[in-house]
């Protein structure tokens, strides 16, 4: 029941039941376990989750085949707040479209090196195109946030 209840609570997405056929099929079992008093629910000859099949087609949110990209701007992260202690420095990421901008900024943002900054980014989206600078006044506003919830945090 721990192991159930774990999974049902686990951050990650993917950890988690995808389908409530495969919570009910793994309840029963244990309650079938718990009712003959056998105790191989708690065995490991019990896997949960065996039935738990999702019926949605969804795309998985790892990153894959950026390895290089990822480090580039790892260590130039890491030089940058080694060497530049309390100055704002910029890093543009350009691409084409669906290459993956935002999920690399969102992957960095995440490590150790990521932690230790403030993170802004915008995006010149298609449909803003007529605002200029509208990438750069929503990193701006996203940062100005930040600053105005860590000024609040005692």
């Amino acid at each position: 029941v721990e192991k159930l209840v774990a999974r049902l609570l686990a951050k990650d997405r993917a950890a988690r039941y995808q389908s409530v056929h495969g919570l009910a099929v793994d309840l029963e079992k244990i309650w079938r376990s718990l009712e003959s008093g056998d105790s191989s629910a708690g065995d490991e000859n019990f896997t949960l989750g065996s039935s738990d099949v999702s019926h949605i087609f969804q795309v998985s949110d790892g990153f894959y085949g950026r390895v290089d990209e990822v480090a580039a701007v790892d260590n130039a992260l890491h030089t940058l707040v080694d060497a530049v202690a309390a100055r704002v420095v910029t890093i543009s990421i350009g691409g084409s479209p669906g290459v993956g901008k935002t999920t690399l900024c969102e992957y960095i943002r995440q490590s150790p090196q990521g932690q230790r900054v403030f993170f802004a980014h915008g995006k010149f989206e298609q449909f803003s195109r007529a605002v200029p600078l509208s990438a750069i006044t929503a990193a701006l506003a996203e940062l100005a946030g930040v600053l105005v919830a860590q000024a609040a945090d005692p």
